[in-house]
């Protein structure tokens, strides 16, 4: 897939003793449409959460670019 708009590797998200994200991996190519589904308490809002920053993973496999885009990017 060449340049994503989303490449997502290896999210972790624990709060507290519960793991909610066990090694998410997402990657989504410009104008693809991606959709999130799952029963209540699957972890679709936390995943949102961690690729807008809005909350940290817990881990994440890459952490140079795990989440990028053409025009902007996201680094820690």
């Amino acid at each position: 897939m060449p340049n994503p708009i989303v490449d997502a590797r290896g999210i972790h998200k624990h709060f507290g003793a519960l793991h909610v994200l066990k090694g998410v991996d997402l990657r989504v190519a410009e104008r693809e449409l991606v959709f999130v589904i799952g029963p209540s308490g699957s972890g679709k809002s936390t995943l949102l959460r961690c690729l807008n920053r809005l909350e940290e993973p817990t881990m994440r496999a890459s952490a140079s670019a795990w989440c990028s885009s053409p025009s902007t990017s996201i680094r820690t």
